[in-house]
Formats: C-alpha cells, sequence, structure tokens
C-alpha cells in the first residue's frame, strides 16, 4: 500500500503533462500569429531589421505565455481527471480506500506552484517586456 501512495501522485502529474504542453504550444502559436503578421508587415513593408523584429517577437512572447500556461493547466486538469474517470480509474482508487482528496493534492500542488510561479512571472518579467516592447515599437514607428 505504501508504494502505491507514492507512485500515484507521478501518475495523476504524468497524466497532466502531456496535454498541459500540447495546449501551451496550440494557444501560444494561435495567440502569436496574428502578431507574426504585424511582424512580418514591419519586415517587408517597412524595411525593418531583423534584429530588431524578432527583439519584438521576443518582448511580446511574456505577455502571450501570461495568458496561455492558465489555459493550459486547466485543460490539462480537465483532461487528465476526465479520462482518470472515463477509465474508472477514481472508482477503483476510491474503492480500494484512497480519498478524493489525496487523489486531488497533485493537482492542488501543481495549482499553487504555477500560481506562485506565475505571480512572479506576472510581477517582474511581464512589466518589463511589454514596457520595453512598448518603447522600441514607438522607437521604430519614429524612425520610419
Amino acid at each position: 500500500m505504501y508504494i502505491k501512495m507514492k507512485i500515484l501522485p507521478k501518475y495523476i502529474i504524468k497524466e497532466q503533462l502531456y496535454p498541459f504542453l500540447t495546449t501551451f504550444l496550440f494557444l501560444t502559436f494561435i495567440l502569436l500569429l496574428n502578431r507574426l503578421f504585424i511582424l512580418a508587415d514591419l519586415i517587408i513593408s517597412k524595411n525593418i531589421e531583423i534584429y530588431l523584429v524578432f527583439q519584438l517577437f521576443l518582448l511580446m512572447l511574456p505577455a502571450v505565455i501570461a495568458f496561455t500556461i492558465p489555459m493550459s493547466l486547466l485543460i490539462s486538469v480537465i483532461m487528465a481527471m476526465g479520462r482518470l474517470s472515463s477509465d474508472s480509474e477514481i472508482v477503483a482508487l476510491r474503492a480500494s480506500g484512497i480519498s478524493t482528496f489525496y487523489i486531488m493534492k497533485p493537482v492542488l500542488f501543481l495549482g499553487v506552484i504555477f500560481f506562485v510561479i506565475m505571480i512572479l512571472f506576472n510581477d517582474t518579467l511581464l512589466v518589463y517586456s511589454n514596457k520595453n516592447y512598448n518603447r522600441l515599437f514607438v522607437k521604430i514607428l519614429r524612425s520610419n
């Protein structure tokens, strides 16, 4: 019984990993797609240097990541718990005497970890990148 208790949190976290990464990449791509066209327009029509456009791209990434990480975590939790429920694994775990709180503990742990990371991320890197993005974008527009 002790070995199963150590394996279960790893299993639940592993169930969330693939949906999280897939959703994160997909949502990031979708949200960046519109901005990539704006950056391509800067290169093609305004003849802006590629390194400046690449710098703009890097400075806009944190704003997109601030949206996609919480959405990806939500979708990964829903997909992981939905798969465990559809395979009746949650019923089997409850029947073997494991509490619902213990089943949800890895999900809550990841939620708290991402909460702290996103607070630090939004408070430092996001503010810095938005300020520098606006500065660089205005500088580029004024130079032309």
